[in-house]
């Protein structure tokens, strides 16, 4: 804690030329709080009645206490005619000069709010902002010493600019502000990095709250859209997942063997085959019948099996 200095020079400026010694007795306080940049006597004794407005230290900074010590100001009191002092046990005086402190974030934080209020449309949002006081001494006085002027937008709501205004001690402080609008969204990312063809399952997806222009509006939400899938390529750690993005897991490869069925009304027939495509469940893919050496094309029933359901689906042309 520092002790305040008094100035001499200071108080010659403010002083009258004579006081008439004071009659009254007065008690020196312990802790006082001041607002103005000087402790006047006022401050600083109670019981005052006929003076009180003479400087008598120089004040701490705002947000700061110092200490002095009660030999100095009876030395200063006699200077301003003030004799009658009653100390009690006091030795040292604390002095503090409140302020509102107004950082970084709690200006981000209020701007939000007022461009939030502006908004013509009302979505889920954050800003950014060009370069904002990292701290500002406002005055503790004054209920609400931050506001905001005149927010305006530009390119469709995307940008903005705005007159901050913070009450001080010493008289308003006024600074531009440029910033923008980041429209968020919650979607689905990967929890972790993902292969091509793994299937998906709910501990591979997390929702993450980012901005919309870095997917474009082509996210997906809806886990269930998701899991079960397989990827059809490789995603690292949190990535946004798109639809286009997964596929039906491939339950046949090219190249499996697998059994070919064809339903023809009144007649079941199977014969041995080889798949040219890879698939999944629904999926019609190339098979190559390895008796007749055609290639048919057939629906994928399960994980070793396809069905022919025409008979004009068998084709005589060979696959290059």
């Amino acid at each position: 804690m520092k002790t305040l200095i008094y100035s001499g020079a200071l108080l010659a400026g403010l002083l009258c030329s004579s006081f008439a010694k004071a009659t009254d007795y007065v008690t020196l306080k312990d802790n006082i709080l001041v607002y103005d940049k000087i402790v006047y006597a006022k401050d600083l004794f109670d019981g005052i009645r006929t003076r009180g407005k003479e400087p008598m230290f120089l004040a701490p900074d705002p947000g700061k206490t110092g200490t002095i010590s009660a030999y100095r100001i009876l030395e200063e009191s006699e200077k301003v005619g003030i004799e009658n002092v009653i100390l009690r046990d006091v030795t040292i005086v604390s002095v503090t000069r409140p302020s509102a402190q107004i950082n970084r974030d709690t200006i981000r934080a209020e701007l939000k709010k007022s461009v939030g209020k502006a908004l013509l449309r009302k979505i889920d949002f954050e800003i950014t902002t060009s370069s904002i006081p990292s701290l500002i001494h406002a005055d503790a006085r004054v209920e609400q010493p931050l506001q905001f002027e005149n927010i305006r937008f530009s390119n469709d709501e995307q940008q903005f600019q705005t007159i901050a205004r913070v009450e001080t001690y010493d008289g308003p402080k006024q600074f531009t502000i440029n910033g923008q609008v980041q429209e968020m969204a919650n979607i689905l990312t990967v929890s972790h990095s993902l292969n091509r063809g793994d299937i998906i399952k709910k501990s591979d997806l997390q929702e993450n709250r980012i901005p919309v222009n870095r997917f474009r509006g082509e996210g997906v939400n809806d886990p269930s859209l998701l899991i079960g899938k397989a990827l059809v390529r490789r995603m690292s750690e949190n990535s946004v997942i798109r639809e286009t993005d997964v596929e039906e897991p491939r339950i046949i490869r090219s190249n499996d063997l697998i059994t070919i069925r064809y339903e023809i009304p009144g007649l079941q027939l199977t014969a041995e085959g080889r798949a040219l495509d890879d698939g999944w469940v629904g999926k019609t893919i190339g098979v190559l019948n390895l008796k007749s050496k055609k290639i048919i094309q057939a629906r994928i029933t399960n994980a070793d099996e396809v069905v022919v359901e025409r008979v004009r689906n068998i084709i005589t042309a060979s696959r290059n």
